[in-house]
């Protein structure tokens, strides 16, 4: 299906750069040449006959995380290098480089492009591929520029509607996106006839659940947070949380502690890769845990829903990366928009998020998995999936929500006072 937003970047790609000189850029006449497991999603340029030299050759340099990397190391890695060099050899007057960024510290990707952007433009790179709770940082200090076209249901209906939700920064497109994971629950089938989708179901199961009280992000509840319709500003744009739907997960929480549905010592637990330890070490018959965790996993036994809510509609929150364009020239912009899309295709991402064990936000994306029971569940999450709040949010409210449940599952505050002392602290 030739996409209408692929199509309008296209155009503007090949009229901007064949409009300032570069006259020697590869015909862009598409072909319907696929290999055998591919299938038809967007135009592809025909190459061009490497008769003659080329010259005037634009380099688009790409900023990647260590966990995207091209590389011969694994699947995934070989999959999006020889994506790369399809598109160089695609497109001869566009050599695309990349380079490793950190996620965190100093000469992370986001502070490296800070710190380039006021003292190196020249090192700038051209597209870089970022967490979507960075997308609002990144658009507000205009370290990063709107797409030529907007990404839209009615243009493109090939995307999950979180997709077009996460692409887009006061209504324009920033964003590209590229692959997601979920939050979830994975549970071993054999202690449960069927999963409880709600808080009451699972405490009257009986059944165990393990996650991460002493998480430093509380991930999981604000999670259930954003399930119960809590907001994290005010219409003035201050950042808050509202006392009810806390109170009533803090509830839900003291009931699973009391019931003795939670493992021995919950308050140790920090991290999600600890309450998958105990539920592979059959310490508990369920944990909070993310999709990518789950499509690594060869345990047959194992099955995964999404959240379970106070009312059984299934929610999750995802984590995503996406393009984003930080080249400030029009005729780079125009090329690494390009770049994007051809990275962005369906017959690509699927089946590097297949590799990768994360989705891809593209149903045609999805349907070329090869494990049906896979593509079941990602078909199953991807409806019910809300976007985190952005970085700037999570790290304001992180801390005081795990204070306050561990406060909680220590009897040090009632439900009520901790939610209390959540808002307070947030607020000052």
């Amino acid at each position: 299906m030739v996409k209408k937003f692929a199509g309008v970047c296209f155009a503007v790609f090949a009229l901007v750069l064949m409009g300032t000189g570069c006259s020697n850029l590869p015909s862009m006449q598409p072909t319907a040449t696929l290999s055998p497991t591919q299938v038809v999603a967007t135009p592809t340029p025909q190459p061009t006959q490497a008769t003659e030299e080329i010259s005037n050759v634009i380099t688009l340099s790409i900023w990647l995380p260590p966990k995207f990397a091209p590389s011969q190391d694994s699947p995934a890695g070989v999959l999006l290098q020889n994506r790369l060099n399809e598109f160089n050899t695609l497109y001869p007057n566009l050599n695309v480089t990349y380079r490793i960024k950190a996620e965190t510290g100093s000469a992370s990707l986001l502070e490296s492009l800070r710190l380039a952007h006021e003292a190196a433009p020249l090192v700038l790179p051209d597209l870089i591929l970022i967490a979507d709770e960075n997308l609002s940082s990144t658009a507000e200090d205009q370290l990063i520029y709107p797409y030529p076209a907007p990404l839209t249901a009615e243009d493109d209906p090939d995307w999950f509607s979180i997709g077009y939700a996460l692409s887009t920064f006061e209504q324009q497109t920033y964003f590209l996106p590229f692959a997601a994971d979920a939050m979830i629950v994975t549970y071993n089938q054999l202690d449960m006839e069927a999963f409880p989708a709600s808080w009451g179901d699972l405490l009257l199961s009986t059944q165990t659940i393990a996650f991460p009280p002493a998480d430093p992000n509380a991930f999981f509840t604000i999670a259930l947070y954003m399930a119960e319709g809590g907001s994290f500003t005010n219409e003035d744009d201050q950042l808050l949380l509202d006392e009810a739907p806390l109170a009533k997960i803090f509830n839900f929480y003291a009931d699973l502690h009391t019931a003795e549905l939670l493992p021995a010592n919950p308050v140790q637990i920090d991290s999600d890769q600890l309450a998958w330890e105990l539920l592979t070490s059959d310490q508990t018959n369920l944990a909070v845990s993310w999709s990518s965790q789950y499509f690594q996993s060869t345990n047959p036994v194992f099955l995964a829903a999404p959240l379970p809510t106070s009312d059984g509609i299934p929610f999750t929150l995802i984590e995503s990366w996406g393009w984003a364009i930080t080249a400030s020239d029009p005729n780079e912009q125009a090329a690494a928009a390009e770049l994007a899309r051809f990275l962005s295709a369906p017959e690509f991402t699927g089946p590097w998020t297949e590799a990768a064990h994360l989705i891809p936000l593209r149903p045609s994306a999805l349907n070329q998995w090869s494990r049906t029971a896979d593509q079941n569940l990602a078909n199953q999450i991807m409806p019910a999936a809300h976007a985190a709040p952005a970085a700037s949010i999570l790290s304001d409210v992180g801390n005081p929500l795990m204070d306050a449940v561990l406060d909680v599952l220590t009897d040090v505050q009632t439900p009520e006072a901790a939610a209390i002392s959540a808002v307070e602290a947030v607020g000052n």
